[in-house]
């Protein structure tokens, strides 16, 4: 029996719509779960997301902090701090060993037409401070290349940044002590971070989060004295320059600056004039008992020169 081609057309017909139907179901469905995903990566997954984004594409230069001062009972300073700019360079992905030489070079024509003739450099030197070779610090660690650059280094370095790829100006703080050396016993001294790790104020430094509160292994802490015990009120905190990067690692943008904090300063009860008089006091009566002849002058000791005198009587 044949079919009915109007019936056939009918089926046929039929099984589109129904084919239409699911296609158009499926649709449905699918941007449906596109949709409650794209709500799900907005309102829960946002926040994370959005902190490793920021994460990835920023990079942060840790500014040290200028160290509070160290003053007597009257105001006179015995230890203060003076800020220095500092050239660092940063060993940028797809710099290459075999660069290092002309970079080297560049640099050094700038500091020998603008810097100061008592602070140059030779392009060994320039190698050496760019540690390419990991001696002294990993790959991520700034390599200070020169420090106390001169207003037209800096100004020089500034206009034309982008031709000395990996390079950052950064302020640094220089520790000066009285020149009449008050009390050196008390106030101590400072010495690099990375020397200073073995002392228990010290030992768990590394392991701090906080981009304002972690050290520099560069930095100078304080060792011993005043210096280390008044450590954390001394110091303050680390500026911040923030720099955008590609996937690359490379500087895409402005940079944002988080300005340091100044540590606090520290005032002693000690007098600097008493101390120094009393310091001079006690050098004076060395000298005399040093100079006197026969020990003359000196507190006698009758009991010990009697045995001395006994004993070789016999």
């Amino acid at each position: 029996m044949q079919e009915d081609p109007q019936q056939k057309e009918i089926a046929h017909r039929r099984q589109f719509s129904v084919r239409l139907n699911l296609f158009f179901f499926a649709t449905f469905v699918l941007f449906s779960i596109l949709i409650v995903r794209l709500a799900i990566l907005q309102f829960v997954e946002g926040p994370t997301l959005k902190a490793a984004q920021d994460k990835i594409s920023t990079k942060d230069v840790r500014i040290p902090p200028i160290r509070g001062n160290i003053y007597d009972s009257t105001g006179e300073t015995i230890a203060y701090s003076t800020s220095t700019q500092s050239l660092y360079f940063q060993i940028e992905p797809g710099f290459k060993n075999d660069e290092a030489e002309q970079f080297a070079r560049r640099l050094k024509e700038v500091f020998d037409k603008y810097g100061d003739p008592e602070k140059a450099m030779t392009v060994e030197e320039i190698i050496e401070n760019m540690d390419l070779t990991f001696r002294r610090n990993t790959i991520s660690v700034p390599r200070r290349i020169k420090s106390g650059l001169t207003n037209e280094e800096i100004a020089y370095f500034a206009e034309n940044r982008d031709q000395f790829k990996g390079i950052d100006i950064v302020e640094e703080s220089i520790r000066h002590y009285d020149k009449d050396t008050v009390a050196v016993q008390l106030i101590g001294y400072l010495k690099k971070f990375k020397g200073a790790k073995d002392l228990s104020f010290y030992k768990n430094m590394d392991n701090v989060t906080d981009p304002r509160l972690k050290y520099l292994d560069d930095e100078q802490v304080g060792f011993d004295g005043l210096e280390y015990m008044y450590q954390e009120q001394l110091r303050g905190k680390n500026g911040l320059k923030t720099y955008p990067v590609n996937a690359a690692g490379r500087i895409i943008g402005p940079v944002q600056i988080t300005n340091p904090e100044q540590g606090n300063d520290l005032y002693l009860t000690i007098n600097k004039q008493v101390q120094l008089r009393t310091e001079q006091a006690i050098m004076d009566q060395l000298k005399a008992l040093q100079s006197t002849p026969n020990g003359r002058g000196r507190t006698p000791a009758p009991a010990t020169r009697w045995r001395w005198r006994s004993k070789r009587a016999k």
